[in-house]
């Protein structure tokens, strides 16, 4: 039986609109699965050994999922496919997780209000200690913004000749994350690590 290369690059989409979610963890998605996988470990009284301390920095972790799993497959279908072509369904997937996880998140949410979206910020958990280097810059009932000078997630990415994926994947599903959790909230950026600049400027808006 023979395969077209058309019915390869429609098997690739396919693939790729089932794939590319479960490996999309953008700027403020990816703590929500830290936290739960290291909560799991904490309170289990009984740990099983696939739930052990892997005794990995945070740099080897993202690594091994982003550089050495997740970047080579993306790569791989990009020169079947096409680079642009591959950016955009990466783009299209990440987008939608992103809105999901975000909406999810707000109707699990006590309060789902502008000072619970941005609290990550004012008392930084231990993942974000350690994947980003930040100062908050403006921090009012209408506007927050966080000037972001060291990212991981950048340098994992660019280190692995891949910021056009990485900024598809982690940076571009930021916005739909801000509108899935209130249409209240949106979030305007014009640099980022990912893309070559020198910071990455988030500020989200709130309609008061």
């Amino acid at each position: 039986m023979s395969i077209t290369k058309a019915s390869c690059q429609l098997d690739r989409r396919q693939f790729l609109g089932r794939a590319v979610p479960l490996g999309c963890l953008s700027c403020f998605a990816a703590p929500q699965l830290f936290s739960r996988s290291v909560q799991a470990s904490q309170d289990a009284p009984a740990v099983h050994k696939f739930k052990d301390d892997s005794q990995s920095s945070y740099e080897e972790g993202f690594n091994f999922a982003y550089a050495g799993t997740l970047l080579p497959h993306l790569k791989a279908v990009g020169d079947e496919i096409g680079r642009k072509r591959l950016i955009k369904i990466i783009q299209s997937a990440a987008e939608a997780q992103a809105r999901q996880s975000s909406k999810k998140t707000a109707e699990n949410s006590a309060k789902p209000d502008f000072s619970s979206y941005t609290e990550w910020a004012r008392k930084p958990t231990r993942f974000w200690q350690h994947v980003l280097t930040f100062t908050v810059v403006e921090d009012t009932p209408s506007a927050f913004e966080v000037r972001v000078t060291e990212c991981l997630w950048a340098k994992t990415f660019r280190d692995a000749g891949g910021a056009d994926i990485g900024y598809a994947v982690v940076c571009h599903p930021d916005f739909a994350n801000a509108e899935g959790y209130s249409t209240k909230l949106r979030l305007v950026r014009t640099k980022t690590f990912m893309q070559g600049h020198d910071c990455c400027n988030h500020r989200w808006l709130w309609k008061v």
